[in-house]
Order: C-alpha cells, then sequence, then structure tokens
C-alpha cells in the first residue's frame, strides 16, 4: 500500500528539487555562482588565465561542465587546494575567511550536485 507523503516530505521534496535545478544551470551553463566567480577574479585569474596558465590552469577556458570527468577532477583539486591554502600561494593576497568559505561552499555545491 502506498503512503501519503506528509507536509514535511512534500517542502524538502520542493527543497531539493530548486536547488537541483539551480545547480543543474551551473553544471551545465558557463556561468559560476557569484562567489566562485569573484574569487577567481580577484586572486586567481592574474596567473591562472588563457595567457599566462601558471601550472597549466587556464580557469578562463575550464569547462564549467562538472559531469565531465576531467573537468570534475579539475574542480576537485581547485576546491583542495584553495581548502588547503596552498592556493592563492603565501606570498599572494588571500582572500578574507568569508569569501574562501564561500567560494568552497560554491564549488561544493556544484560537485555534489553532479
Amino acid at each position: 500500500m502506498i503512503q501519503p507523503l506528509s507536509m514535511r516530505s512534500l517542502e524538502s521534496a520542493l527543497v531539493a528539487s530548486v536547488l537541483i535545478g539551480a545547480f543543474s544551470s551551473v553544471l551545465s551553463a558557463a556561468e559560476l555562482p557569484p562567489t566562485v566567480r569573484d574569487l577567481i577574479s580577484d586572486r586567481c585569474a592574474d596567473c591562472h588565465d588563457a595567457e599566462t596558465k601558471k601550472g597549466g590552469l587556464d580557469l578562463e577556458g575550464l569547462s564549467r561542465d562538472w559531469r565531465d570527468g576531467k573537468t570534475f577532477s579539475q574542480w576537485v583539486k581547485i576546491h583542495d587546494r584553495v581548502a588547503s591554502g596552498e592556493m592563492p600561494p603565501k606570498k599572494k593576497p588571500q582572500p578574507e575567511a568569508g569569501a574562501r568559505e564561500a567560494f568552497l561552499a560554491g564549488v561544493s555545491a556544484g560537485l555534489t550536485a553532479v
């Protein structure tokens, strides 16, 4: 016998579908969440743009389709290096803690939505 859904279950399903919809557009579009885009622009683009590509990383040309295995693993590395404090390098200006946390949350949300 099929059990009726409770109001709480319906609310949870609605919230989940809204979040999945929001992040699926991020995953497939060339648009990143503002918190991710802003930190890349402010702290990463000087060294990791199409022209400079330090470490072979071009954040301008990096795909935003995180469903692609290669792209996914590149974003995991980016997340982990920012989380560990390896990036930006110690000698470069560091983002404020809140900006770093927002960046990591934005990247994590995209990665876990796949």
